[in-house]
């Protein structure tokens, strides 16, 4: 099926179809493009309702419909990739691997999107946040050992998760059997970088989320490099009012909640810290959604009004510009990587006055 439809591409999308054959063999992920995508996405248009559901395995199912918007979110992003910042919603991604989908996720955009830019000679670094471990992301890039710290590889991973949703883990050291098979396997890879929610509080309530500032800092340290691009896998479950039990577990008590996980004005910050920061790098998120209504509206509401007029993030880039030139002053190595320690103080949310449309 692959290489006929390689020498004859069918079909209202022969272009796309054309274009997308090309893309995943560059990235090397024709086996999950075999095996979960051609075979049933041929099978899926030839079905007289175009709405008919596939069970592919327990809990993932798609139709043509779902194979349509992963075609079109790839095409988004070799359309984008050299621009500087972009955002795009598509199906979740984070938990398909390379040979199977898995967790709802059919394709991985965001492990394929990092390979593919690593080969364009990018540095890259991907920020899961995500609550769920990204499992499938991090399989993907096992098997190209893009996680080894090879002089050519230069993909870097940091998956933040909470180890009290699945798979559930049942204490603040990662006993359950596979987190820890994957945090082993993350001592041996300085480019996975498992990073739990659990282990970073917020100062108080009402500061902004450690991580967040931690992501903003190191996208600063790059904002000159034209080489540089940061992958967003972008699942809003790691939020501070997600219901559903996947994301939200009883025995986590409400203090512990919000001084973990991420809320609105923690995703604000985020967006309008990109949008505000002067940067030659490349900053693409890929959203791929979550399960509470109020939540996806806040966050799309969010992006939507991202601006440069956030007053506490126009205050936080000053200290961090601050830094940089106290940096220079003395002199480093050139080309050193700049390394802001310790982070200017997290700025009180209660300051931010972003409008929204």
């Amino acid at each position: 099926i692959y290489n006929k439809l390689k020498e004859t591409p069918t079909g209202e999308n022969e272009s796309q179809q054309s274009r997308l054959i090309k893309y995943i063999e560059a990235t090397g992920m024709s086996d999950v493009y075999i095996e979960l995508w051609l075979k049933t996405w041929l099978h899926e248009i030839n079905k007289p309702k175009t709405g008919a559901i596939t069970f592919f395995n327990s809990d993932t199912i798609g139709n043509k419909h779902s194979f349509d918007i992963v075609n079109e979110q790839i095409n988004f992003f070799l359309d984008n990739h050299e621009k500087n910042i972009t955002y795009s919603w598509g199906l979740p991604h984070h938990h398909a691997s390379q040979k199977k989908g898995a967790g709802f996720c059919l394709f991985n955009n965001v492990a394929a999107a990092a390979i593919y830019a690593e080969k364009q000679e990018y540095e890259v670094h991907i920020y899961g946040l995500d609550v769920n471990r990204d499992d499938g992301t991090h399989e993907c890039l096992k098997e190209h050992e893009c996680l080894e710290e090879h002089q050519d590889k230069k993909i870097t991973h940091f998956d933040y998760y909470s180890h009290r949703v699945y798979p559930w883990g049942h204490s603040n050291d990662d006993s359950n059997n596979y987190h820890r098979r994957l945090l082993d396997e993350d001592k041996d890879k300085k480019k996975s970088k498992a990073i739990n929610f659990h282990h970073q509080k917020r100062d108080q309530i009402g500061d902004i989320h450690p991580y967040i500032l931690e992501i903003c800092n190191n996208i600063y340290a790059q904002k000159d490099n034209e080489k540089f691009m940061a992958i967003f896998s972008l699942g809003f479950d790691s939020h501070v009012d997600e219901a559903t039990k996947i994301g939200r577990v009883k025995r986590i008590s409400d203090d512990d909640r919000k001084n973990t996980r991420f809320n609105d004005e923690d995703f604000m910050f985020l967006f309008d810290f990109i949008e505000t920061l002067e940067m030659k790098c490349k900053i693409h998120f890929m959203m791929e959604g979550g399960y509470t209504q109020r939540v996806l509206e806040s966050q799309a509401k969010a992006m939507h009004s991202a601006n440069s007029g956030n007053v506490q993030v126009n205050k936080y880039i000053a200290e961090l510009n601050k830094d940089k030139s106290a940096m220079n002053t003395s002199g480093p190595a050139t080309g050193a990587p700049l390394i802001i320690s310790p982070a200017p103080a997290p700025p009180s949310a209660s300051a931010s006055k972003c409008t929204t449309s």
